[in-house]
C-alpha cells in the first residue's frame, strides 16, 4: 500500500508539471498574441 502512495504522489506531481508547463505556453502565446495586435494597431492608428 505504501508502494502504491508514493507512485500516486509522484503522478500526481508528474500532473501539476505538464499542467504547469501548459499553462505557462498558453500565457506565452496569449502575451505574443496580444503584443502583435499591440504593434498592428500602431500603424492604424497614425494613419487614422
Amino acid at each position: 500500500v505504501a508502494g502504491a502512495t508514493r507512485s500516486l504522489a509522484r503522478f500526481k506531481v508528474v500532473l501539476l508539471l505538464v499542467a504547469a508547463q501548459r499553462a505557462e505556453v498558453i500565457s506565452a502565446a496569449r502575451r505574443a498574441a496580444l503584443f502583435r495586435a499591440f504593434w498592428l494597431r500602431i500603424p492604424a492608428l497614425r494613419a487614422g
